[in-house]
């Protein structure tokens, strides 16, 4: 049965593991995209704002919209920065029950020798006990 348990928390664990690389690839992936947002898309994006003054509310309206880009990207990273360290606490979580499991399971075995060994002392016991009774029956008048 412990084999069992061991197995299966090895199992949970390798799946909380290749959750957290999913998570974390994820995570790189959008912070690569917030960084060429912010690095290269809105580099150009002000030497357009620049050519575009000429051309008033559209070019206002365009940045605009460059914010809420910016701004949910933001958003976006930070979350997933969240969801990352609650994986993190969850696998903590994890390998914690799992070595209390495993304390358990140890537990388990020890008090489980400790009732076979009760159980041969009681039986010598009651061995002795029906030695002694027979011992003493015999000077009965």
């Amino acid at each position: 049965m412990s084999e069992n348990i061991t197995t299966s928390i090895k199992q949970i664990d390798e799946i909380t593991k290749t959750a957290m690389h999913a998570v974390d690839t994820l995570l790189d992936n959008s912070m690569e995209m917030n960084r060429f947002m912010m690095e290269k898309v809105l580099n150009d994006y002000e030497s357009f704002v620049q050519l575009g003054e000429a051309y008033g509310n559209s070019t206002t309206s365009i940045n605009k919209s460059m914010d809420k880009v910016k701004t949910k990207s933001i958003y976006i990273t930070e979350m997933m920065q969240d969801v990352n360290t609650s994986l993190q606490e969850i696998d903590e979580s994890v390998i914690s029950t799992s070595n209390t499991i495993i304390d358990l399971t140890v537990s388990t075995d020890t008090i489980e020798q400790s009732m076979y060994s009760l159980s041969s002392i009681s039986e010598e016991n009651a061995q002795s006990a029906i030695q002694l009774y027979n011992q003493i029956d015999k000077y009965k008048y």
